[in-house]
């Protein structure tokens, strides 16, 4: 497992890093671009895995961004998240089909957020 990158104030992942140890500064800004289409009824979902008192991560923004302007046409949910405390956590990313049962896909990134 390779690291995405090294600490940086702001970082953009997609699918392609999923599993990937991840770096952010703590206080930085994450942002997790995913494909998705709302017109199907699959939509994703963030939850942080084992959150403690270190390496916490929270929530800013959850948008679906239009790929065009043609109805049903597929995009992008974007994430916006902050790391607001030193250590190590995980991200996750669950593709949940129209029914909201047992998500059909997850995405992983392992986070370390360090003091700069």
């Amino acid at each position: 497992m390779t690291a995405v990158a090294t600490a940086t104030k702001f970082l953009v992942l997609s699918e392609e890093n999923s599993g990937q140890e991840a770096r952010v500064q703590n206080l930085g800004l994450v942002t997790v671009a995913l494909e998705e289409n709302p017109s199907t009824g699959y939509h994703w979902e963030y939850m942080q895995i084992n959150p403690s008192e270190e390496g916490q991560v929270r929530l800013l923004n959850d948008t679906f961004l239009p790929g065009n302007r043609i109805p049903g046409a597929p995009g992008a949910r974007v994430f916006l998240l902050q790391a607001v405390s030193p250590g190590h956590t995980e991200m996750r990313f669950c593709l949940y089909p129209p029914s909201g049962a047992e998500p059909v896909k997850q995405l992983s990134f392992p986070t370390d957020i360090i003091i700069p």
